[in-house]
């Protein structure tokens, strides 16, 4: 029976028939860990803190290229290239740090920013835009993996939901007053002998108010779980 132990960068088990040896589950952690320690890094293996929750640092066969990259970067005013893209298997603070000072510690990297809470880093490079592949094979020789994406895309997402989201604040606010104001006149016309009719008619009119108001309103909570079911069938 093979002893299991856990690979040295990633953390999977390994066993003895690994062809990277004792140490490591395969040839890719094999080569992240041997480029930590080459740049002067291997404190990193001290300093992080793995989240199971969050997948492996397990280089795979991929690589930078699985990304056309070249399409989506930005010029700027004084001719840097700038690309912001999103950061897969980042776990922890010690995580954050290592990218960034090997990117940093690129000639033409003028600046490397990751912000944890999202997850994204900003590069920029001096250079041609096709350089950004060889820039960020290390970080995918880790084991990360980088996603490009648009802020402006997402900034217009962000904004069109808000707005949605105000106009069925505005409609729900609306339809409560309205309703609110035919409950009060039923209530005082209780006391004050209202016919059966009339306050019948009082329901009806803040039933078709209610209603339609609570469909439209609702539409962000009702959606989610709707299509989670339709999904899942």
């Amino acid at each position: 029976m093979n002893a299991i132990t856990a690979c040295r960068h990633c953390g999977e088990p390994v066993t003895a028939s690994s062809p990277a040896g004792p140490d490591f589950c395969c040839t890719g952690c094999e080569g992240a860990f041997s480029l930590i320690n080459d740049l002067g890094l291997q404190s990193y293996y001290t300093r992080r803190s793995v989240d199971p929750n969050i997948r492996a640092l397990k280089p795979e066969d991929d690589g930078p290229g699985a990304f056309d990259f070249t399409d989506l970067v930005n010029i700027g005013e004084n001719g840097d290239c700038r690309l912001d893209m999103m950061i897969d298997g980042l776990h922890c603070a010690a995580c954050v740090w290592l990218i960034e000072t090997i990117l940093q510690r690129q000639q033409q990297v003028v600046q490397a920013r990751i912000n944890m809470s999202t997850r994204r880093l900003h590069l920029v490079w001096q250079g041609p835009p096709g350089d950004i592949a060889r820039l960020v094979a290390p970080v995918f020789q880790m084991g990360y993996r980088l996603i490009p994406f648009d802020p402006e895309t997402l900034e217009r997402a962000a904004d069109q939901r808000n707005r949605e989201l105000l106009r069925c604040l505005a409609v729900a606010g609306f339809a409560a007053g309205n309703v609110m104001l035919l409950s009060v006149s039923i209530w005082a016309g209780y006391l004050q002998g209202m016919g059966e009719f009339t306050r019948d008619l009082f329901h009806w009119f803040s039933a078709l108010i209610a209603v339609p108001a609570v469909a439209y309103a609702g539409r962000p909570f009702f959606g989610r779980p709707w299509a989670h079911c339709a999904t899942a069938g």
